[in-house]
């Protein structure tokens, strides 16, 4: 999809199917689903293009069981829904916004920021290492790695006392169920 002069809405509540590749381009597009039931086929996967951006809203519009697809984000995606993705990767920066909850099987992004009560969740199991630049967590949001690893590629100041911060809040009374890092 190019969408450079005008902002593109996928909207609607009937059922949709995603297969093969879709990639955004340019401009900003926008998934806001009602309802209806998104069937997703073996190998279907988003690009977003540097400068383009995905906004995921509205009702969840990937599926409830995999296979999931694979997002290579070059650019910006903004999940304010509930969204399943396999391996969000690339260059890009991802914000999850107050009630959206991105759930993944990788996540390698040059910037995450979860505001609200947004929420990231790694899958238990993969056993993968997650790299970001940078990582914000606003107000009562949480990135929850289950028994993954993440490393914090970052340049400029140190942000360790921020993911210590994170980590002790996530932690919360030793049931890590807090906000932050669980």
């Amino acid at each position: 999809l190019d969408a450079p002069l005008a902002p593109f809405t996928l909207g609607g509540s009937a059922d949709m199917t995603l297969s093969g590749p879709l990639a955004i381009k340019s401009g900003n597009v926008t998934f806001n689903r009602t309802g209806g039931t998104v069937t997703v086929t073996p190998g279907a996967s988003f690009a977003i293009a540097s400068g383009a951006n995905l906004t995921l809203a509205g009702t969840s519009i990937t599926p409830g069981s995999a296979p999931f697809p694979a997002a290579t984000n070059n650019g910006g995606l903004i999940v304010s829904s509930v969204a399943q993705l396999a391996a969000l990767s690339g260059t890009g920066s991802t914000t999850v916004n107050s009630g959206g909850i991105l759930t993944v099987d990788l996540l390698n992004q040059s910037s995450l920021a979860v505001t609200g009560t947004g929420k990231v969740v790694v899958r238990a199991g993969a056993s993968v290492v997650n790299t970001l630049a940078s990582l914000s967590i606003i107000s009562s949001g949480s990135v929850d790695l289950a028994n993954d690893k993440l490393v914090i590629d970052y340049s400029g100041a140190s942000p360790a006392n921020t993911i210590r911060q994170n980590l002790l809040s996530g932690r919360g009374s030793g049931n890590w169920t807090g906000s932050g890092l669980i």
